[in-house]
């Protein structure tokens, strides 16, 4: 049962009326609490005094004096002794006069108090001493100087996000009553549910592991532990977000709400190894974290847009039990190849750490995009995206000339928010796929004191290290390494102009692991029956770029105009063209696939438009050569499996594309095509050559002059040695 307040100094109980003990049972609990206490911890003088407020309902006064009491008795310490005695003194005064408000103040400034000292507890610190008087007039001040006493002291034992929610709190001008009143509210729920997800662990930790259970019973416990902690991890995130947490700043919410993540998938680690046991068999369960992206989360959980699926992604390197560490990833959606690259990370990751993704661009950075304000919501990734698909390639330069600068203009407001999205994962690793911000990103991993992984997705560094030297960023920190795909002097000279040489590591071009394996011949006469290809055909695909750039039906157009004696000129049986057109979702997309199916061939051509595909390994095993826009990703997916490629380079190309189309073309595994005219006829003349050239070298095995090393191995190498 709960009290009702009446006068003015009872709004220092407001925050016991949203405490989790309360309940119909309240009064009861209450009345079996005291009599615990009785003989043992209170006089029987006391025990009658407190039984008489409990027959006026004032319950929580009882609790609460009760808690305290209970606490300052069982202390060695003389002074909080001391304080107990004067509590009980103000515990008679109350009951001889009726309207004297002291006892109810005492009480409530002792819990404020105590809720406090508790919550530094909870961050692995000691409380400092009670003060022998509280001053209602003067709490904030009081308290906001124990803090500062307890961070002076104590201060080295805290983990960096402990330590940031602690100077917010000293750095908070406000020091009224009602502000600490709200903020000691909240430090009470956030203690009960942390002992709540404590008990729960525990119970899942200690379950018996028996061979005799009975195996169908086991079943449907498990099957409702998923079906209820999952409700239970949403429900709990909005709590939080908008009720326990609205008091405090924008950092404290982060940085608790990263805790409480991290609380979850220590209950999710612990329920997989359980199952595990208990069925024999190897699991890989993410019921409460964010690997699950293919799942809706709380958004008070994860308020940013999902990049990808990773149910999907299936573990390419088998481990028997996963990791407690999580990997936070930063990548962007402008071009595709961030995210291939994401996917090939968290393929490798998957079974071994959870992983979790934000988009930097996007959500991250959101607040900081001036393109967005000016373009009316249209984003800076939105904006590329246009741009490249429609090969404005000038106004894609003078994109990601003026992109960086206007980035470098925000630092400090950049690292604002990529702090606060590292404290909402509370990540063991950063990964940053994502160019021209790695000075922040190592100035924030460097400031929460954790390891960052910088993995670059071109073959040219130059974007990945704009910026970064001695005096924008700390590149002795000894936490961070930069990924270079292939160790040649060109691109170790590239690196090595900004990046210190023992801060590089080669680790191969990140692709998916499915390019590091060879396809078995069953799968490919599979896929070779799909598409109606014979035992003498040839096949060429066309992917310009992951979004489908309209150059595909360009090509679409030239290769249809193919007659007879020049598929004669390729091969002895057809030529099948398979031409990637896009994710079927957007409609210019859909449209230019039904026009490039529809185009008119002769008998021995065969045109095959498809949407986009999620892993084009298979479909790049059967081919025997590459039309395609010299982008890190794809070129070096077809580096990785030996398919020559033919670059779809028009007038401009970008910097890191003129770096990946000559790196291929010294490589002997490319050639450059730059449609000239309107007439298909005339760049079908020039194009043939290229065709027949690229069949004709993936018949033999490409000697390459460089190490092409497997990035799966070394990924998960780099990432074991950063967090040891």
């Amino acid at each position: 049962m709960v009290f009702q307040l009446r006068d003015a100094s009872d709004q220092l109980l407001s925050h016991w009326t949203r405490s989790s003990r309360q309940s119909e049972h309240f009064f009861q609990q209450t009345e079996e609490f005291l009599e615990d206490l009785k003989s043992t911890c209170i006089s029987e003088r006391e025990y009658r005094q407190l039984t008489q407020l409990l027959q006026q309902k004032e319950a929580d006064l009882v609790f609460r004096y009760l808690e305290l009491q209970l606490r300052l008795r069982t202390s060695e310490d003389r002074d909080q002794q001391h304080i107990a005695i004067e509590l009980e003194k103000k515990l008679e005064n109350y009951l001889k006069n009726g309207d004297d408000p002291h006892l109810k103040r005492e009480v409530a400034l002792r819990t404020m108090e105590a809720a406090v000292c508790n919550w530094l507890c909870s961050l692995g610190l000691e409380a400092p001493p009670l003060a022998q008087q509280l001053d209602e007039g003067n709490f904030g001040s009081q308290i906001r100087r124990n803090l500062g006493l307890a961070k002076k002291e104590q201060g080295f034992k805290l983990v960096q996000s402990d330590a940031l929610m602690l100077e917010e709190l000293l750095e908070k001008s406000d020091s009224s009553l009602e502000y600490w009143n709200r903020i000691c509210a909240s430090f009470e729920q956030l203690i009960i549910w942390e002992e709540t997800l404590e008990e729960i662990l525990k119970g899942i930790q200690t379950h018996p592991v028996s061979h005799t259970l009975d195996p169908e019973n086991l079943e449907i416990q498990l099957s409702y532990f998923e079906t209820e902690i999952g409700p239970f991890h949403k429900q709990l995130g909005k709590l939080l977000h908008e009720n326990i947490l609205a008091p405090f700043s924008e950092v404290f919410r982060a940085a608790t709400l990263g805790k409480f993540r991290v609380k979850f998938q220590e209950i999710n680690n612990a329920y997989g190894a359980l199952k595990n046991a208990l069925l024999k068999e190897p699991v890989d369960i993410h019921l409460c974290c964010s690997c699950q992206f293919g799942e809706e989360v709380g958004p008070c959980w994860d308020e940013k847009t999902r990049l990808m699926d990773l149910t999907q992604i299936t573990p390419f390197y088998a481990h028997k039990k996963g990791s407690q560490h999580s990997l936070l990833i930063f990548t962007c959606g402008g071009g595709k190849s961030h995210l291939s690259v994401t996917k090939a990370m968290s393929e490798y990751a998957k079974g071994r750490y959870h992983i979790q993704v934000a988009n930097t661009l996007e959500d991250t950075l959101a607040s900081t995009d001036v393109f967005k304000r000016m373009l009316l919501n249209f984003s800076q990734e939105r904006l590329y995206n246009h741009l490249v698909r429609n090969e404005e390639f000038e106004w894609v330069k003078l994109l990601t000339s003026v992109g960086p600068f206007f980035l470098m203009m925000q630092q400090e407001s950049i690292e604002k928010q990529i702090r606060l999205e590292v404290l909402r994962h509370h990540p063991d690793l950063i990964i940053s796929c994502f160019p021209c911000l790695n000075t922040m990103f190592l100035n924030v991993a460097r400031d929460l004191n954790l390891p960052i992984l910088m993995v670059t997705t071109e073959l040219d560094t130059t974007f990945f290290t704009k910026g970064m030297n001695n005096r924008s960023c700390d590149l002795s920190y000894p936490k961070w390494r930069m990924t270079l795909a292939y160790d040649t002097p060109e691109m170790r000279s590239n690196i090595e102009k900004r990046i210190p040489s023992d801060k590089i590591s080669i680790t191969g071009f990140p692709v998916r692991s499915s390019f590091n394996r060879l396809s078995l011949d069953a799968e490919k006469s599979a896929l070779r029956r799909e598409f109606g290809i014979g035992a003498d055909d040839r096949v060429l695909l066309v992917i310009i770029g992951g979004i489908a750039g309209r150059a595909t039906e360009k090509y679409a157009g030239i290769l249809a105009s193919l007659n007879a004696l020049d598929i004669a000129e390729l091969t002895s049986g057809d030529l099948h063209v398979i031409c990637l057109c896009g994710d079927q979702k957007v409609a210019d997309n859909r449209e230019m696939r039904f026009r490039i199916n529809a185009l008119p061939t002769n008998q021995r051509l065969h045109m095959h438009a498809i949407g986009a595909i999620d892993d084009p390994a298979k479909l790049m095993s059967i081919s025997d050569g590459l039309i395609t826009q010299p982008e890190g990703c794809t070129t070096n997916e077809a580096l990785t499996i030996g398919l020559p490629m033919i670059f779809h380079a028009p007038f401009a190309l970008m910097e890191w594309e003129v770096f990946n189309m000559e790196f291929c073309i010294q490589a002997k595994m490319g050639s450059r095509f730059k449609p000239q005219s309107n007439s298909a006829v005339k760049d079908k003349e020039r194009l043939l050559p290229l065709i027949k050239e690229a069949f004709e070298r993936r018949a033999q095995k490409p000697d390459l002059t460089f190490e092409k090393k497997d990035f799966g191995k070394e990924f998960l190498k780099l990432v074991e040695e950063l967090i040891g």
